[in-house]
């Protein structure tokens, strides 16, 4: 989701043109638009599992419609579903996931390196065992 997204729209408005069941995670409509009709269920479940809503010509992730309907602002960060079921947007369910930097794996030798490390391991047992 990009900035000016999020820039254009607001809780008021979000408020203004959806009403939110905390309880069902369900969006529906306070007023009608194009081919949907005030009191329909908002959204449908995209191929990713989550479920998408247009506002405004804007298209949003529910879950994040849930937080900015809720707390009021966008999440600073990404919002995850605790029971992993995306297209469940209760608010008990949603909880900002703050990114976490990766560990650094120490980086694998190369194959050249491994091929000499092996070549030597080869020889110094062939020395040892004289085989």
């Amino acid at each position: 989701m990009t900035t000016t997204k999020q820039a254009k729209l607001t809780a008021e408005r979000l408020r203004e043109r959806l009403r939110y069941d905390a309880e069902t995670g369900a969006f529906t409509r306070r007023v009608g638009s194009g081919h949907a009709r005030a009191g329909e269920m908002a959204g449908t479940v995209h191929s990713t599992g989550y479920v998408r809503i247009t506002i405004d010509g804007g298209k949003y992730t529910a879950h994040h419609l849930a937080w900015l309907y809720v707390h009021g602002v966008w999440p600073s960060d990404q919002i995850e579903h605790i029971n992993r079921k995306r297209s469940d947007n209760r608010i008990a369910n949603l909880r900002e996931r703050r990114h976490r930097v990766a560990l650094r794996r120490p980086a694998r030798p190369t194959v050249v390196e491994r091929d000499a490390y092996f070549a030597s391991l080869v020889a110094e047992r062939k020395q040892r065992f004289g085989w």
